[in-house]
């Protein structure tokens, strides 16, 4: 996503950018300046009074701007206009920010929530379990998030002996269709190192079987409540699950070159920077692989990274 600042308070813009630009590696943050033009593609974000600006230009502007107020609990006027509080959290101002540019694009399905989803894909299940919990328990310790694995693959690696049958699972459906979109949260359990997963039973995912748009509603109940959710592909291919790995926050594919898989072209173009290649070895150099990469996801940049003449970044 394409951020251009325009952002009168010296100060507050700079802190601004530079906790944005740190937050989230697939943001695209310039300031615009009064001699300077910026690119078609770029949602506003600015601190400019609305009743300030000329109609004409409003109504131009306002279906791609979000503006910055001082008032605690804003809400959208009349006219339609985006406001945010302008000292809220980095990760509420990107939901906001999401949701405007999705609903301004036509694009993708837009978030109400500032939980970061990260899809994990593999090229055989074998590891999946290992590699997604070690994955979740290293997010728990550097973050402290309240973290959600979920698979979304055939079999359900995740399920506890203490889930009832899918009858559960379809009351859960139930709630959120019906428009209780906190419905999730009394469907999960948390283990003893603290991350948590659906209340339900190993074996076949009824997750696994859901079109884009039940997806689209069981991910968006999930993250009300969580932090961050780990989204466990493993090597369930269908195109349900690669729309929602392309409108996630990264994605990452364990790889051991032993098998073709080609994600990056089914994902598309546009999901290339967001792709990162772990090289599994299956011993600590994997830990250390996956600690590099919360950091490069996270923002903390400690670790360079290495692009291929796919864009793709790699660890190894």
């Amino acid at each position: 996503m394409q951020i251009g600042i325009l952002i009168n308070d010296k100060e507050y813009r700079e802190a601004l950018v530079e906790r944005l630009s740190n937050y989230d590696n697939d943001l695209l943050v310039n300031i615009i300046n009064g001699s300077e033009s910026f690119s078609k593609n770029s949602l506003i974000l600015t601190d400019i009074d609305p009743s300030t600006l000329d109609k004409n230009l409003l109504i131009k502007l306002k279906p791609r701007t979000l503006f910055l107020t001082a008032s605690f609990s804003p809400n959208a006027t009349d006219n339609g206009l985006h406001l945010v509080f302008k000292y809220c959290s980095v990760a509420d101002l990107l939901s906001e920010a999401s949701l405007v540019y999705k609903e301004w694009q036509g694009i993708g399905y837009g978030r109400n929530h500032s939980a970061k989803i990260i899809s994990v894909w593999f090229e055989n299940d074998a590891m999946a379990y290992n590699k997604c919990m070690s994955f979740a328990r290293q997010i728990l310790y550097r973050k402290g998030d309240r973290v959600l694995v979920v698979s979304l693959s055939y079999l359900n690696d995740y399920g506890s002996d203490e889930a009832g049958d899918f009858n559960q699972f379809a009351r859960m459906m139930y709630s959120i269709s019906t428009g209780r979109h906190d419905a999730v949260y009394g469907h999960t359990y948390t283990d003893s190192y603290g991350i948590s997963a659906l209340m339900l039973k190993k074996g076949r995912n009824p997750m696994a079987y859901l079109d884009k748009e039940e997806l689209m509603s069981v991910i968006a109940s999930m993250a009300t409540f969580y932090d961050t959710l780990i989204l466990d592909m493993g090597t369930c291919y269908r195109k349900q699950n690669l729309f929602i790995s392309e409108h996630s926050d990264n994605v990452v594919f364990f790889e051991n070159g032993r098998r073709y898989t080609d994600l990056v072209n089914m994902l598309g173009k546009e999901s290339m920077s967001k792709v990162i290649i772990i090289r599994q070895s299956g011993d600590t150099e994997d830990a250390v692989a996956i600690d590099d990469v919360i950091s490069q996801i996270y923002g903390n940049n400690i670790y360079e990274s290495n692009k291929s003449k796919n864009y793709k970044k790699i660890r190894s």
